[in-house]
């Protein structure tokens, strides 16, 4: 018994020792962070960085790089301005409670936080640390949660903001990780100025100076240096613009240091412009024309200082519903999106820049959405919009026929803002690749833009262009239907910056053809084709009558089995031959068994473009007549026939309904008048200077007799 005693005491003595080998679990000693230097009266250097990171520090204020860790910001983007990873920009007010609250990944203690505040030196690059806490106790108007996660101001002042800065150190023996905090004042505000004003801003005025304030340091933010035209007075107190220019628009700001060279205060100054708002594409004109069921963006752009939150969208008077689940506004305010529009959407949006104290306007801009006038909607064969778009591969994309409801493909192709909404973009410059758009092909033989015969009421075809360039040097099909069909084909001159395009339709017996239509380069510009199969074929430019043809040439006959498809964007010929766009495609729609008229056609341009502008002749304003005599106001503006109908002359802001769509008018009348001929643009209303006649001291009597 004693020896089997023995044997088990020497077994468990030889498995105590192999535990405590290589095998065995390390001893936990203290935990260890990276070595720091001693603090001498509580103030610390930060150790200079490396040469590229000096680069970045002498770029900002807020000089070092934090590093990626396990800290992070709950709700960062709404805490936070900027995505900068580690730094962490808040603008607030003086006096207002801001929060310094952080989220760490996986196990802490609280000494495992360290809370610093950086404190700016006058002409020093680096930032000098100070702990936050003295003897376990925050400044007095800060409170530390108990486990120094999060940090309250309960009143923000002076020594808090920028320059000064926050800082959060990690260090539990793992990785060291950090989170840097970035107060800005909010700037304020020096009223609205022009150019060529003087602009003075003195410090006095916003700012009791300490009497330990020893130096003020002005500077422009953004720039390296105040500009030449700005000028500080001799006590540094006060910066003075001369003749301001546009280039002086921004913030301004002086900061105070003390006689030690610490930053104690500073104070930031907006010189602002008048905001305006523009509306902005692809919602031109104004005036904009939308069918029930389809959907409208409405953007601008505004020039000046504004916040997002200042900017309310009114349907009439009233507040646009944002509730509505087809109603979106983007987070910057300046796009309203209306999904699926109902009867009742139709009406006059307005976008409004409110005063952020008083509330009141101080910009805004409207836009009127109506119901087409011409739907040419109607008895639509196939309409492509380009605003369905899947990603198949990389470059190839496919896009939706919304009447047929089926997918049409392109290669070297993508989605690009269009003329209405989206459009497609083919062959864009930063992709070498020569691609093309497939509407169609192979199973369509009753199709009759690859068979006119089929049509035997017609076809028409709208297509909204802008080309940029082509590859090669033959030319190139914008668009074409085989073996028959309509096609434009085009040829592009580089010198020249434009597209000479040639027309053709071909049937198994006949054959259509105009030549010498030109389109430039880099604008948008709508073709519509109608074609009448016992008449003519007419083709419009902007809804410009280019050229009409009746049929004069025989056809090849048909040859069965041939392969029917209809494309945009190549050339004819061998792979490496063929010659491809490089453009930009919007609202393609194709009518069977219809030849759209030139009224259809204006109407529709008008829809979706808006009138001119247009070129203006030389006119006489002013007249000085006799008693019984007559003067001829001659309207400047060389609107096409078509347009007429929108002009309009106004007196007295009242428009004259008898001289509507007159570019002429003979006026007689024996005491003086005033009168304007104007037309909206789809943008804006354009007035022509004011017509006189000064016949001083009789009774008004005028009688408008009509020229043209």
């Amino acid at each position: 018994m004693n020896s089997m005693r023995k044997v088990v005491i020497f077994l468990s003595i030889i498995l105590l020792c192999t535990r405590s080998g290589d095998g065995a679990a390390p001893k936990r000693g203290p935990k260890k962070g990276p070595k720091e230097k001693k603090v001498k009266e509580e103030v610390k250097v930060e150790k200079k960085p490396p040469a590229a990171r000096r680069q970045k520090q002498q770029q900002s204020e807020q000089i070092e790089e934090p590093i990626r860790s396990r800290i992070s910001i709950p709700n960062r983007e709404k805490v936070c301005e900027g995505d900068t990873i580690g730094s962490c920009t808040m603008t607030k007010n003086l006096g207002d409670r801001v929060d310094l609250k952080i989220g760490i990944r996986g196990a802490f203690t609280p000494q495992d936080l360290t809370w610093y505040r950086r404190v700016k030196v006058y002409e020093e690059p680096n930032l000098q640390t100070i702990p936050l806490l003295k003897n376990g106790r925050p400044p007095d108007n800060m409170y530390v949660s108990n486990n120094r996660s999060y940090v309250v101001i309960l009143h923000l002042r002076d020594y808090d903001v920028s320059s000064n800065s926050f800082k959060v150190v990690l260090n539990d023996g793992e990785t060291p990780a950090e989170q840097v905090f970035v107060i800005e004042l909010e700037p304020i505000g020096t009223g609205i100025k022009h150019v060529g004003d003087d602009v003075e801003i003195t410090i006095d005025k916003y700012l009791t100076l300490p009497t330990y304030a020893a130096y003020l340091y002005w500077y422009m933010e953004g720039k390296s240096e105040l500009p030449t035209n700005a000028e500080i007075s001799q006590n540094g107190h006060v910066l003075k613009i001369s003749n301001l220019q546009e280039e002086n628009y921004g913030i301004f700001t002086c900061a105070i240091y003390s006689t030690q060279k610490y930053f104690v205060a500073k104070r930031r100054f907006r010189v602002s412009r008048e905001v305006t708002i523009y509306p902005l594409s692809p919602v031109y004109p104004r005036e904009i024309f939308r069918p029930v069921g389809s959907s409208v963006s409405f953007a601008v752009r505004i020039i000046g200082d504004y916040k997002p939150e200042n900017i309310k969208w009114y349907k009439g008077l009233t507040k646009v519903d944002l509730d509505r689940t087809d109603i979106m506004v983007s987070d910057d305010g300046r796009n309203l999106t209306v999904l699926n529009l109902k009867k009742s959407d139709y009406g006059s949006y307005i976008c409004t820049l409110k005063d952020e104290e008083t509330q009141e306007t101080r910009a805004k801009t409207d836009f009127q959405l109506s119901q087409p006038v011409f739907d040419h909607y109607g008895d639509i064969a196939h309409y492509w919009d380009f605003e369905m778009m899947q990603h198949r591969e990389e470059s190839h994309v496919e896009f939706l026929d919304t009447i047929s409801h089926k997918k049409s493909t392109g290669t070297c192709a993508r989605s690009s803002e269009g003329l209405v909404g989206n459009s497609l973009y083919l062959n864009m410059k930063r992709k070498r690749c020569n691609g093309f758009f497939t509407l169609y092909k192979d199973t369509y033989a009753d199709e009759c833009l690859t068979e006119p015969d089929n049509c035997i009421d017609g076809l028409s075809l709208s297509l909204w262009l802008n080309p940029n360039s082509a590859t090669g040097d033959d030319f190139v099909y914008l668009v074409c239907g085989e073996p028959r069909g309509l096609c434009l084909k085009g040829k592009y001159n580089e010198a020249k910056g434009h597209f000479t395009i040639s027309v053709s339709l071909t049937t198994t017996e006949r054959r259509w053809k105009v030549d010498g239509l030109r389109i430039v380069i880099e604008e948008w510009q709508n073709i519509v084709v109608s074609w009448d199969p016992i008449g003519e074929m007419r083709v419009y430019l902007n809804s410009e009558l280019k050229g009409s043809q009746f049929a004069e040439e025989k056809a090849q006959p048909r040859v069965a089995g041939e392969q029917h498809i209809a494309y945009l964007g190549k050339g004819p010929g061998e792979e490496k031959d063929i010659s491809y766009i490089n453009g930009l495609y919007d609202e393609l729609v194709i009518w069977y068994q219809r030849v759209i008229s030139a009224k259809e056609t204006s109407t529709m341009f008008l829809q979706v473009r808006g009138m001119g502008p247009y070129p203006e002749d030389e006119s006489t304003y002013e007249f000085e007549i006799a008693e019984g005599e007559s003067a001829t106001f001659h309207c400047p503006y060389q609107i096409p026939l078509l347009f007429r109908s929108h002009l309009n002359w106004v007196r007295d802001d009242h428009i004259l309904p008898e001289l509507r769509g007159r570019s002429d008018v003979r006026v007689i009348g024996d005491t003086m008048l005033s009168m304007t001929c104007q037309y909206f643009s789809g943008a804006r209303l354009v007035i022509s200077d004011p017509f006189k006649i000064k016949f001083p001291g009789k009774f008004c009597l005028f009688i408008c007799l009509f020229i043209h």
